[in-house]
């Protein structure tokens, strides 16, 4: 699934995280307080889909940070597939920790 989707849509340039990165420094603090929310809520749902296991909060922080990573590499207009690699080597990881 995570191959099939879209890290960038061509009709926007750049990649949201780098252009909006600087502004956090200055937002209000409560919309500080929901980039907040919004990052822990999304690494808790992805710790809801890995097997139960006593590094599950680092694997979901681990996972977060390299699809953030894939979204910048989406736009890298050098190597627009570079993003692919990255998801497929987190695939692999992810089910070979599965089957140990």
């Amino acid at each position: 699934m995570l191959l099939a989707a879209p890290f960038n849509n061509p009709a926007f340039d750049g990649c949201f995280i780098i252009n909006s990165t600087r502004e956090v420094a200055v937002l209000p603090a409560a919309a500080l307080e929901i980039v907040r929310d919004f990052r822990h809520a999304v690494i808790e749902q992805i710790q809801l889909n890995l097997p139960e296991q006593s590094h599950a909060a680092v694997m979901a922080d681990i996972i977060w940070s390299t699809l953030v990573e894939a979204c910048l590499e989406a736009n890298d207009r050098l190597y627009r597939r570079g993003w692919q690699a990255r998801v497929t080597g987190l695939l692999r990881f992810l089910r070979s920790s599965v089957d140990r």
